[in-house]
Formats: structure tokens, C-alpha cells, sequence
């Protein structure tokens, strides 16, 4: 049973009934915004009470071909508000990614999206099999370390000063 159709948390009540939106992001770039809408759009979860915030930390970028293929560190936390006010989050994931897209008319569609697969073993490995250029597939030297070496701290970082913003663009104090 999801938190919102329980009976509720005695600490914070239930989940409110209030509709929110997920995190926008409202900066300039191009490429940014382009990676903030594809994770956006993977949420699955839009019941009233949840939001999502993204803050995803890009790493670098190819083009070729008419693709363009952005390497980042999807870093998010889908959040529940509750009637009492308080927020807290209910998952969180911190993933490297390369996303693939297909130009189309001046702007761009996503074509394949590609994640490390679990594993001590996989996991390396399938990084280092995605961070090549779009078309050709041509490895890109050092990427892939540079995707398994997260800036933890400054993903948080950024990741809180996100929540912050949409906190009060949403009139929503925390206590």
C-alpha cells in the first residue's frame, strides 16, 4: 500500500490532496533543459502529495550525425507533502546516464536512453560501453571515469538548492 492510501504516519498525518508539479528548471541552456524535461518525463509517479526535483549534473556532450548524446549524473528525490506540512522524501537515486537525441527541425527528440546495469562486475563495464559518440560509437577517452567519479557533496549541493527554490515558488514551508 503507497503512502497515500494508507491510513497515514502518526507523525505526519496523510499525504496531502494538494496536486503539485515537479521541478522545472528555469535556466537558459539549451542542453540543460533538454536533460531536466527527459528526466521529468520518466516519473511515474504523479499522484497528489508527490513531487519530483531533478538536479541532474551534466558531465560533457558529443554531437555527430545529426545526434547529440548528453553524459550526466541523474541525481533526484521524489518527495511527499504531508497535511501537516512537512516534507520528506520517499525515493532517491543517483545514476550515471547518457541520453541520446535525434534532432528534429531545430529541436530534439530522445532516441535511447542508457543506464549502468547492477553489479560489481556490470556496472563499470556498461558505463564504459555507453560513453562512446552517438553515430560512430567511438569511445570517448576518460569519460567513463569521469562519470563513475561523482561530486558527491557538490550533487547535493545543488540538489538541495533546487528543493529550496521550489519549496517557495510553491508556498510550501518546512519546519
Amino acid at each position: 500500500m503507497s503512502p497515500a492510501s494508507g491510513p497515514g504516519d502518526p507523525e505526519y498525518g496523510t499525504v496531502s490532496g494538494r496536486a503539485l508539479p515537479d521541478y522545472a528548471y528555469d535556466g537558459s541552456d539549451p542542453v540543460e533543459k533538454l536533460v531536466y524535461r527527459t528526466e521529468i518525463q520518466r516519473d511515474l509517479k504523479k499522484e497528489n502529495g508527490h513531487f519530483l526535483i531533478e538536479s541532474p549534473q551534466i558531465v560533457d556532450t558529443a554531437q555527430e550525425g545529426g545526434l547529440l548524446k548528453v553524459f550526466y549524473i541523474s541525481y533526484g528525490t521524489a518527495y511527499l507533502l504531508w497535511d501537516s506540512g512537512k516534507v520528506t522524501g520517499s525515493s532517491a537515486w543517483c545514476i550515471p546516464v547518457a541520453a541520446t537525441y535525434q534532432e528534429q527541425s531545430g529541436s530534439y527528440a530522445l532516441k535511447k536512453y542508457e543506464m549502468p546495469q547492477d553489479g560489481d562486475d556490470l556496472y563499470a563495464k556498461s558505463i564504459r560501453a555507453f560513453c562512446t559518440t552517438p553515430a560512430t560509437g567511438k569511445e570517448i577517452a576518460g569519460l567513463a571515469d569521469r562519470m563513475m567519479k561523482m561530486d558527491f557533496p557538490g550533487l547535493k549541493k545543488h540538489h538541495d538548492a533546487n528543493l529550496q527554490k521550489y519549496l517557495d515558488q510553491n508556498g510550501i514551508s518546512v519546519e
